[in-house]
């Protein structure tokens, strides 16, 4: 192997690494890679939900509690609401009868369908 050889190699090497650098930076910086949930060991102090409004802006729904607070997260950081009650976690019944959706209730315009998916949906949930 020669010389030239090697110094190519080398620099093909660390320019993919360099790639996969960029890519990584990237994907964490406009928020494509989720964030870990963390909750302490009291579990007094959890996020319940994250959602990104654009690459620099978060809303974040922080639990403490029986509260919630819904923050603004970016340049500067912004309490939107707090100390709002917090909902209810829903008990799932294993046991419970999942109804099978019926396709003839979904035919007409577009509108329609969706306000029968949206009923559809608040039955399932209530």
């Amino acid at each position: 192997m020669e010389l030239s050889e090697i110094l190519r190699f080398a620099s093909a090497l660390i320019f993919v690494v360099g790639l996969i650098v960029a890519c990584a930076w990237g994907a964490k910086r406009f928020g494509l890679v989720p964030t870990g949930r963390q909750t302490s060991p009291t579990k007094r102090l959890a996020v319940t939900e994250t959602l990104s409004i654009d690459p620099k802006r978060k809303l974040v729904i922080v639990r403490h509690d029986d509260r919630e607070h819904l923050l603004l997260l970016g340049d500067q950081d912004t309490i939107l609401e707090a100390g709002l009650p917090a909902k209810a976690e829903p008990e799932i019944d294993p046991a419970a009868e999942v109804k099978p959706l019926n396709a003839s209730a979904l035919t007409g315009p577009v509108t329609d369908q969706m306000q029968k998916v949206v009923s559809l949906l608040k039955e399932r949930r209530a």
